[in-house]
């Protein structure tokens, strides 16, 4: 499943930080079921357009988003000051759920 299961800090033109990048495995409504069953996840928004797709959720009292680029799906969190035990904390999660 990793493709870059490492945390990683890449701050993006809009500021937010691109914290996680895995390999795109399911469909964006099989993502979205996933990770609403992970525990403390919840999905605000899925958006699609053609081949790509954005979905917008909430944990731990934190904003991010997935955007799903060249096969993989690339995680970001909107403010990049959120904790390293927080990222840590969500990706054991998102790792679990989309095994």
């Amino acid at each position: 499943m990793p493709a870059t299961a490492q945390i990683m800090n890449v701050i993006m033109r809009d500021g937010t930080r691109h914290f996680l990048t895995l390999r795109e495995t399911c469909r964006p409504d099989e993502v979205r079921a996933r990770l609403e069953t992970a525990g403390g996840i919840r999905v605000c928004q899925l958006s699609r357009g053609g081949f790509q797709w954005r979905m917008w959720f909430q944990c731990l009292g934190w904003r991010f988003s997935i955007a799903n680029p060249f096969g993989e799906l690339w995680f970001f969190v909107e403010d990049p000051g959120c904790p390293e035990d927080i990222l840590r904390c969500l990706r054991r999660r998102i790792v679990a759920s989309l095994r």
